[in-house]
């Protein structure tokens, strides 16, 4: 999703020293080099300021607000099996604190190894870690008490 709202929004491209920079991809400005302005947040970081994160945090709440409509629509049940239920659950947006904690509890991954769920949980507690909670974080704090309005607005 994220990358389907950069390449359906603004390019710009500009001549830097004899060659064809792009300066902006999406809303994202970039020097020269093609370095985002939008610098990295501190690893300690809660709220992001990164706008990448930004836009692919709010990018993705609305695909799993799409997902989690098409299975209420389609009757699909959440499965039982922990490492489903948390897959289920990541891709409707519906992960809660106790997902969290199972998603970096190391004792959860034993034995899955072998089927490369631990490769997909892994990634998707570096990836909640790094977008999904600090987007709610940015969310929260820019937006407070309407911070579901600012995330429509975006």
């Amino acid at each position: 999703m994220h990358d389907c709202l950069h390449y359906g929004s603004f390019r710009e491209y500009r001549i830097w020293g004899g060659r064809v920079v792009r300066t902006a991809y999406g809303i994202n400005r970039r020097d020269e080099y093609g370095r985002s302005y939008s610098a990295p947040d501190p690893s300690a970081a809660g709220p992001t300021r990164n706008l990448g994160v930004v836009m692919e945090g709010a990018g993705d709440r609305e695909a799993r607000k799409i997902a989690r409509a098409a299975v209420v629509r389609c009757g699909v049940q959440e499965p039982e099996h922990p490492v489903d239920r948390i897959a289920y659950r990541d891709a409707v947006g519906l992960l809660d604190e106790e997902d969290r904690e199972r998603l970096a509890d190391p004792r959860f991954l034993v034995g899955l190894h072998k089927t490369g769920a631990a490769s997909l949980l892994v990634a998707m507690r570096g990836y909640e870690r790094a977008v999904g909670l600090r987007y709610a974080a940015f969310l929260a704090e820019t937006g407070g008490d309407q911070a579901d309005e600012l995330h429509a607005a975006s």
